[in-house]
Order: C-alpha cells, then sequence, then structure tokens
C-alpha cells in the first residue's frame, strides 16, 4: 500500500533551521580558523621557512595560509607555541562542528516531522550555542567553550528525545496531522 508522507507547513522552520546550521558551519571554518590561519601562516613566514624547499621539492613559489596543513602538520612545527596554540584552538572549534553536524541535522529533521517548531526551535539553539563555543574555543581554549557545548548538547539531547517519540508515533501509524 503506498504511503504519502505528508509534513506540516510549519516544517519550513525545519529546513530553515538546518540549511543556516550548515552555513553556519561554512562561516565558522572562514571567520575563526581562516582569520587566524591569515595572521599566523603569512607570505614572509611561508617563504622565509620553506620557500626554498617548496621550489626545489615541488615547484614554484610557496603561498600564503600554509595549505596542507591543519594545525599538525610541517608548517605548524615553525610556528611559536603561542600561534600554534591560536591556530589549533579555532581549527578545534570548527572541526568538532564538522563533526557533528551530521548528527545534529538528522536529528533536527527527524524530530521536526512531528514537532516541527520545537525541533527547530532546538536547530536555533545550537546555531546559537555553535558561535559561543567557536567564540569561547578560539579565544580561552578548551575551557572556553563549555557555555557552547552546554548548549549544544542541550538541544541535541532534546532533539534525540523527539527523533525517538517521532519514531514511535510513526511505528504505531499516527497520522502527521493528529
Amino acid at each position: 500500500m503506498p504511503v504519502i508522507l505528508a509534513v506540516a507547513n510549519e516544517f519550513g522552520y525545519v529546513l530553515l533551521s538546518v540549511a543556516l546550521l550548515a552555513f553556519e558551519c561554512i562561516l565558522i571554518g572562514f571567520f575563526f580558523p581562516g582569520r587566524v590561519r591569515s595572521q599566523v601562516f603569512t607570505e614572509e613566514f611561508m617563504k622565509s621557512k620553506f620557500g626554498r624547499v617548496h621550489t626545489e621539492e615541488v615547484g614554484g613559489e610557496i603561498g600564503k595560509g600554509g595549505y596542507p596543513d591543519m594545525g599538525s602538520g610541517k608548517y605548524s612545527q615553525e610556528l611559536t607555541y603561542s600561534d600554534w596554540y591560536r591556530f589549533n584552538n579555532a581549527q578545534r572549534a570548527h572541526y568538532n562542528f564538522v563533526e557533528g553536524i551530521s548528527t545534529a541535522i538528522t536529528l533536527i529533521v527527524v524530530g521536526g516531522i512531528y514537532y516541527p517548531i520545537v525541533s527547530a526551535s532546538f536547530g536555533l539553539a545550537m546555531i546559537i550555542g555553535r558561535i559561543i563555543y567557536s567564540i569561547g574555543y578560539t579565544a580561552k581554549g578548551a575551557p572556553g567553550r563549555l557555555v557552547g557545548v552546554a548548549l549544544i548538547d542541550i538541544a541535541l539531547v532534546a532533539t534525540l528525545v523527539l527523533s525517538i517519540m517521532t519514531c514511535v508515533k510513526m511505528i504505531l501509524g499516527h497520522s502527521i496531522t493528529q
């Protein structure tokens, strides 16, 4: 028997929240580790430390930015401890976002099938939490992320509960419009 899944118009808020979360992930990468990367892997730093060997081994001139080093590679070994620490904190803030975004989006969408406004609201809480997390981690290291991580984790647990409730309702055959 064919089943058509219909969602409430309010599901648009769910889609908006996950789209904004995905866009935020891109922005966090650009504004946090991207900003610190441009400060520590300057053209002068790259050329003075690696210009000759880069030309010999790879060919062409080395550019600024330090790519492909992601914080623990050859280029990072030449950073001062302070610059290495700042860069890696900013990288961790973004990596953590990348590591968790698929879980967050899945839970927001699944929970939003029956509970669109509540689920989208928790999506908004995750967006706010990620900003606080990234600012705190970049500025103060791991201890600076605690307020943001608390907000994110509360929202994740809440969307997990909404997702389980949605699954149970679907298994029991409840209509979305009920």
